[in-house]
C-alpha cells in the first residue's frame, strides 16, 4: 500500500471539504482573482483548491525582516542586519503572484490535473525562468516511438542569474562584486568564461531515455546491476562551447573528432571495461541548428529524427496528452512501462544495500503507479503560468508538497540560504586561518 500517499490525502480532507457546495459568495465578498483563476480549472471533480495570495509575500517579508534583525542583533552581525527581505522578494518576482488554483477529475484510469498561477503584469525575477512565449513541441516529432521518457523545457538561466547576482550584491556588498568578477576570468585551459556560458542560458533543454530490461549491465566489482539505459540530452545556444572543446582536445590521441552531413562529434577512444562497453558516449553538435547533444551511443543519437516511427505518432502518446495544450514551454512524457522499470531498478538497489531499503521503499511509494502512459505540459500565458497533466495521481498527492503551485518555496529557500551561506563561508575561512 502506498501509505505515504494515503496520509497526504487524509491531510487534505479538511481543505477539500469546504468545496462541497456550489454556491459562490457574493460579489462583494469574493476574491477579485477568483474568476481569472477558476476559468483555467475544472470545477466539480476530485479536487478543487483556490487560494488568493496577493500581498502574502509582503507580509512574509516583514516577518522575515524581523527575524533576521533579531538574529543579527544576537550575533552582532552588521552584514545580516542589512538584509532587506522585501527588496529580495521583489527581485524574485513572487510579489506579483495573485492567486493559485488546483483541480483534478478522474477520466478512465487517469486523473486530468490542472494548476494555474495568476500573475500581475509581466513576469519578473525567477518567474522568467520558464522561458518566453509558448511554441509547438518538437520532442514528439523526433523521439523514437519506444522512448520510455521524453521531455523538453525552456529555461531562462540568464534571468535567474541576473536575479541571484543582484541579491548577492544586496546581501554581500562589495564582496559580491569581487566574486562575480571571477566569472569574467577564462576557464583554465580555455578561452571561455563562465559568464559567457551563463549569458547563453536563455535556452531549451530536451532529453530522451529508453530502458531495455532484457539487457542487464553488471558493474565492475559486483556493485549492482541495472538494465541497459540509453540517453540523449541536448541544450540549445551553447554550440560555441562545443567548438572550444574541439579546438582544445580534438588533437589528443584518445579523442576522435568526426563530421558528417548531420553532426560534428567528439568521442573518447579509450576502451571501456566489462558490460559498460555497451556505452560509447558521444558529444555532438547539430550542424544546422547548433544544438549540442550528449548521447550514450551514436546509434541512439541517430534515431533522433522525424519519421513514421516517432513518439508523437503512437497511440500511447495520443492517450497521454489527451486534453493537454499542443503548445507550451515544457513537456514531459512517460511510457506505461517506465515506472515499472524504475521501480524494479530501485528494488534491486534495495536488495543489494539492505541498509537503504527503507529509504528506497519510501521513494518507491511516492512514484506514480505503473501501467499508464502519462504526460504533463506547462505553458506561459499572458496572465500567468498554466500546468496540465494526465497522471495516475490527482492533486491530492501533490497538495502538501506543492509541486506545481508553489515556486515561492524556491525563492524563500534562496533568501534564507544566502545569509546562511555567508555565515558558513566566514566560519570556514576563520577555521582555515586557525589551522
Amino acid at each position: 500500500m502506498r501509505r505515504s500517499r494515503i496520509l497526504l490525502s487524509l491531510a487534505c480532507v479538511a481543505l477539500l471539504s469546504g468545496c462541497a457546495g456550489n454556491q459562490l459568495v457574493s460579489k462583494q465578498n469574493r476574491s477579485v482573482h477568483f474568476e481569472k483563476t477558476a476559468k483555467h480549472l475544472d470545477l466539480g471533480g476530485t479536487v478543487f483548491v483556490y487560494a488568493d495570495i496577493a500581498g502574502d509575500f509582503e507580509k512574509l517579508a516583514v516577518f522575515a525582516d524581523e527575524i533576521i534583525k533579531q538574529i543579527a542583533a544576537l550575533e552582532k552581525d552588521e552584514q545580516l542586519s542589512k538584509i532587506d527581505f522585501k527588496a529580495l522578494f521583489a527581485k524574485m518576482g513572487f510579489q506579483e503572484l495573485q492567486s493559485v488554483g488546483l483541480s483534478s477529475y478522474q477520466q478512465g484510469k487517469l486523473f486530468h490535473n490542472k494548476a494555474f498561477l495568476l500573475y500581475q503584469g509581466p513576469r519578473k525575477g525567477f518567474m522568467k525562468a520558464t522561458g518566453g512565449a509558448p511554441h509547438a513541441f518538437e520532442v514528439p516529432v523526433w523521439a523514437p516511438a519506444d522512448a520510455d521518457l521524453a521531455f523538453e523545457k525552456d529555461f531562462n538561466g540568464r534571468a535567474v542569474f541576473e536575479v541571484a547576482s543582484s541579491m548577492m550584491r544586496d546581501v554581500m556588498g562589495v564582496e559580491a562584486d569581487e566574486i562575480l568578477a571571477r566569472l569574467d576570468e577564462p576557464i583554465p585551459g580555455f578561452n571561455l568564461t563562465i559568464r559567457k556560458v551563463i549569458e547563453a542560458m536563455d535556452t531549451r533543454m530536451v532529453g530522451v531515455v529508453r530502458v531495455d530490461g532484457s539487457k542487464i549491465i553488471h558493474l565492475p566489482g559486483d556493485v549492482f546491476d541495472f538494465p541497459f539505459t540509453e540517453l540523449v540530452f541536448a541544450i540549445d545556444e551553447i554550440g560555441f562551447v562545443f567548438d572550444e572543446l574541439i579546438e582544445k582536445v580534438g588533437a589528443l590521441p584518445m579523442v576522435a573528432v568526426k563530421k558528417d552531413d548531420r553532426f560534428h562529434t567528439i568521442s573518447v577512444t579509450l576502451p571501456i571495461p566489462g558490460d559498460l562497453s555497451a556505452y560509447q558516449p558521444v558529444l555532438a553538435k547539430d550542424i544546422k541548428t547548433g544544438r549540442v547533444y550528449l548521447a550514450t551511443t551514436r546509434a541512439f543519437l541517430d534515431e533522433m529524427k522525424a519519421g513514421e516511427k516517432s513518439l508523437g505518432k503512437t497511440a500511447a502518446f495520443a492517450q497521454a496528452t489527451t486534453g493537454l495544450p499542443s503548445q507550451g514551454n515544457a513537456l514531459v512524457f512517460m511510457s506505461d512501462k517506465f515506472m515499472g522499470k524504475l521501480g524494479g531498478f530501485l528494488t534491486g538497489i534495495g536488495k543489494r544495500f539492505p541498509e537503504a531499503a527503507a529509504s528506497i521503499g519510501l521513494w518507491q511509494s511516492l512514484l506514480p503507479e505503473q501501467g499508464h502512459a502519462m504526460a504533463q505540459v506547462m505553458t506561459n500565458l499572458p496572465e500567468g503560468i498554466y500546468f496540465a497533466s494526465n497522471s495516475s495521481d490527482s492533486h491530492k498527492s501533490t497538495l502538501l508538497t506543492a509541486v506545481y503551485a508553489n515556486p515561492a518555496v524556491i525563492g524563500i529557500l534562496a533568501a534564507v540560504a544566502i545569509p546562511a551561506f555567508i555565515k558558513y563561508q566566514e566560519k570556514a575561512s576563520a577555521a582555515a586561518l586557525i589551522e
